[in-house]
């Protein structure tokens, strides 16, 4: 059962700034409100972060997966009064990964934050991505 720590969602430039933004917005609602049990994914978008495993790889190795199909909410918890739910992302190639919602990568948090406190996301190219993500191709 492949797990990933310090995850978040990723987008290629070639799908565009819209991709991102419609996503990222769906993301966030079902995100932060524990009743949805899954998200279909309406656009095109991969998760990263560092994988455990998952054969074929170290357990730490950063990864981004193919496109994530859907996310399933699949255990609700919380840690210290902080949601910690259990989550399962089915990706395009029928691989699932593990994680849970609030071990997300901190740029991810800073675009989260955007969208649901300053009503949108920065356009910059790369903006919320880690320096391991820079010049790949990803916005």
């Amino acid at each position: 059962m492949a797990k990933l720590r310090r995850w978040g969602l990723y987008f290629k430039e070639k799908y565009g700034e819209e991709n991102r933004k419609a996503i990222m917005k769906d993301f966030v609602d079902f995100h932060n409100d524990s009743q949805w049990d899954e998200m279909i994914i309406s656009g095109k978008c991969m998760l990263g972060g560092k994988v455990y495993e998952r054969n074929g790889f170290h357990d730490g190795d950063v990864v981004t997966t193919s496109n994530v199909e859907k996310i399933e909410r699949i255990n609700r918890g919380t840690s210290h009064g902080v949601a910690c739910d259990l989550m399962c992302a089915t990706t395009a190639s029928g691989s699932k990964y593990y994680f849970y919602s609030d071990d997300l990568e901190p740029y991810m948090y800073i675009m989260m934050d955007d969208i649901k406190n300053r009503g949108g996301i920065k356009p910059d190219k790369e903006y919320y991505l880690p320096i391991e993500f820079w010049g790949i191709g990803l916005l």
